[in-house]
Formats: structure tokens, C-alpha cells, sequence
């Protein structure tokens, strides 16, 4: 996995980030990670970049991730979009699909899971 990609974390909290960020670099210390604190900044840097995936949190200020999903899907139909969410109520975790995640990840994210996803979507 030595092919360099664009990710791009949307993720207000800044600890969250940074956890995201060691846990991306252990999986592969070639990755490119964009920061986005909220769902208008998501949106700007996909427009503005090559970006090969975004993880998207659900709960940002100013956009949230659901809106910006959608915003983003409008533009692109195919960019993998993954969802991270302290919320995993079946009800909550639908709306989240609905809006057109290719995947749910639950907070805390692990670097297991995180890796497969990676796998599924760039490779």
C-alpha cells in the first residue's frame, strides 16, 4: 500500500482529527490528509482538490455531514464517502445512509476497520 492518496477528514473536534490523522499515517504514512472543520470547508476543499475519499463526521457546526453529503453527491455520484458517527441508532444511522455514505463508521474509530475501508474503497 504504497500509492499516495487524498483524504479528506471532516471533523470539527479538534482531538478527533488528530486521532484520525495518527491512525491514517500508521495505515499508510503516505496518505495526503485535508482538514475540514465543517461541512462548508468539506465541501470547498473536494472542489478545490483531487480528493480520493472523505470521512465525514456527522455532527459539525455551520453544515453538518449529512448536508454536505448531499451537496458533495450532487457534484460526484462515485467519491467514497464514510461516514463517522458517535450515533448508532438504527434511525440515526439511516438517515445517515440516506443521505449517500457508502459506509457508517462508529466512534471511537479503529485502525482495523479503518484499514479495511481504506481497501475496499482506494484499492
Amino acid at each position: 500500500m504504497g500509492d499516495s492518496k487524498n483524504i479528506l477528514i471532516a471533523e470539527d473536534e479538534q482531538i478527533s482529527f488528530r486521532l484520525l490523522s495518527l491512525i491514517i499515517n500508521h495505515i499508510n504514512p503516505n496518505y495526503f490528509i485535508f482538514h475540514a472543520h465543517n461541512g462548508v470547508e468539506a465541501i470547498d476543499l473536494y472542489k478545490n482538490n483531487q480528493i480520493d475519499l472523505i470521512l465525514m463526521d456527522v455532527k459539525m457546526p455551520e453544515m453538518n455531514g449529512v448536508e454536505a453529503t448531499l451537496k458533495i453527491r450532487q457534484m460526484d455520484p462515485k467519491i467514497p464517502i464514510i461516514a463517522q458517527t458517535a450515533f448508532t441508532q438504527d434511525h440515526e444511522i439511516l438517515t445517515i445512509e440516506k443521505a449517500g455514505v457508502n459506509d457508517v463508521l462508529a466512534k471511537p474509530i479503529r485502525k482495523d476497520l479503518l484499514a479495511s475501508i481504506f481497501n475496499k474503497y482506494l484499492y
